[in-house]
C-alpha cells in the first residue's frame, strides 16, 4: 500500500491557506456534476457549447484525494461498492456531485 506524503485533510488545509477553490458554479451548471470541466473550441465557441465534460481530478474525480491506478476491473468494481463517499465528505469538507458522480464509479 502506498502512503502519501500528505493526508486529504493537510491538502484541503493548504488549499484554504492558500485561497485556492476548485469551485466553478458555471462548470457545474454546464456539465451538470462538481468538479467537471466543459470541452469546446475555444477559438469559436463559448463554455456552454460543450459537447462533453471531463474529470478535472483523477478518479474519485474530489480534490484532495489520491486515485487508485493499476487495478483489476474486478477490483475496480470491488472499489466503486466500497467507496464511502459521506466518509470523505465529514472528513475534508467537501462534497461529491449530488448526481451520484463520483468521479468514475
Amino acid at each position: 500500500m502506498t502512503e502519501h506524503p500528505a493526508t486529504p485533510e493537510a491538502c484541503v488545509a493548504k488549499l484554504r491557506e492558500a485561497g485556492i477553490s476548485y469551485e466553478q458554479s458555471e462548470s457545474d451548471r454546464i456539465c451538470g456534476a462538481r468538479y467537471m470541466a466543459p470541452l469546446y473550441d475555444a477559438s469559436r465557441e463559448q463554455p456552454q457549447d460543450e459537447r462533453a465534460c471531463v474529470d478535472r481530478f483523477e478518479f474519485p474525480n474530489i480534490p484532495c484525494t489520491y486515485s487508485v491506478v493499476w487495478v483489476r476491473a474486478r477490483e475496480a468494481a470491488l472499489l466503486c461498492e466500497a467507496e464511502d463517499i459521506d466518509d470523505f465528505e465529514s472528513h475534508t469538507g467537501l462534497t461529491a456531485t449530488s448526481s451520484g458522480n463520483a468521479g468514475g464509479c
